[in-house]
């Protein structure tokens, strides 16, 4: 092992990662319990319901991870947007800031089994901090460019916290990549989804790609991985709110293994806890929406009964002087 090296990337075993299977196998499990139980939940949803807590993911994904870029958006409108596009699965027609970013946090799962490439990165990367006021063709700003300035030091969280850390520089990063996409597309789908899926995170905050947003662009290639593995193909739970709720301990362990060694043990149980914490943030949701929708029908069975017995007493006398009729007439 090289002891000089300062990063992660510079390991004579990079990036042959290592981990303690018997370490973080607990928390996978409580994780797939959770699954479980959240899509269970979501089964006994009415359609609207569940497509209403795809909004809320939607729109709390949005806030999280798009207000740190200084984005401005009507919450309202986009509200709104983010339930006709989900309700309609409508996301052909994308053609502005608002729109984009819906696709990303919405529309953006329907071809799973399409490989993950450097363009698909550039276009979520563009779409972060494409604005409807700026020209996308403007060739002084970074938005969906692989960074290419000089090697110098890239903050590791949204909150731009101080980190001792320097990713690879710009004249290694496209052999970098390319090795993280074959990985992703190709080496790992033997992996454990939830693991890969967490691999994946950290790779990208290693690379860091671009100059700006490399967390929100390993946000959006986790959920891309989640997507290929869970039963369903959309999130019911935010794993950027989770982060933002383990907000200090996230960068704090981040940076840790950034500086450190290629074992990662401590990460996966960290990113675990976090993605743990995302789906019992789901669970609730969907059970307090189950109790809104018992509680409702509380309230509507009674009066049908009600209603119904109102016609029955209406509909018997008709029915017995029908029978009466006809049996009097009948040979």
């Amino acid at each position: 092992m090289n002891t000089q090296a300062r990063n992660i990337w510079e390991q004579e075993d990079w990036p042959r990662f290592h981990w303690q299977i018997e370490t973080v196998q607990p928390k996978l499990e409580a994780i797939r319990c959770l699954q479980g139980q959240l899509h269970e939940k979501l089964d006994r949803l009415p359609i609207h319901s569940a497509q209403q807590v795809q909004v809320d993911v939607a729109v709390e994904n949005i806030v999280r991870n798009h207000n740190k870029q200084q984005a401005q958006f009507n919450l309202d409108s986009f509200i709104s947007s983010a339930a006709n596009l989900i309700k309609h699965d409508n996301f052909s027609t994308l053609d502005n800031r608002k729109d984009a970013l819906l696709d990303l946090w919405c529309g953006n799962k329907h071809n799973l089994q399409e490989a993950l490439t450097k363009e698909h990165l550039c276009r979520w990367h563009k779409a972060i901090y494409l604005n409807d006021n700026e020209a996308t063709t403007d060739a002084t700003n970074d938005y969906g460019k692989i960074r290419h300035t000089d090697k110098k030091k890239y903050l590791t969280s949204a909150e731009q916290r101080e980190s001792h850390f320097e990713p690879p520089p710009d004249f290694t990063l496209p052999l970098e990549l390319t090795g993280f996409l074959y990985w992703f597309n190709h080496k790992s789908k033997k992996m454990d989804g939830l693991t890969r899926a967490a691999v994946a995170h950290l790779w990208i905050m290693v690379l860091q790609p671009f100059k700006h947003g490399n967390e929100t662009i390993a946000k959006l290639v986790t959920d891309f991985a989640l997507a290929q593995t869970e039963p369903q193909t959309t999130r019911y739970y935010s794993l950027s709110a989770a982060i933002e709720k383990n907000r200090y301990e996230y960068d704090r362990c981040l940076n840790i293994v950034l500086a450190g060694t290629i074992t990662i043990t401590d990460w996966l149980n960290h990113f675990f806890q976090i993605l743990e914490d995302a789906h019992e943030m789901g669970v609730s949701k969907v059970n307090t929406l189950l109790e809104e929708t018992r509680g409702k029908l509380s309230f509507i069975l009674p009066a049908l009964k009600s209603v119904f017995k109102s016609i029955r007493h209406f509909v018997k006398p008709l029915t017995d002087q029908l029978s009466f009729f006809y049996g009097r007439g009948s040979p």
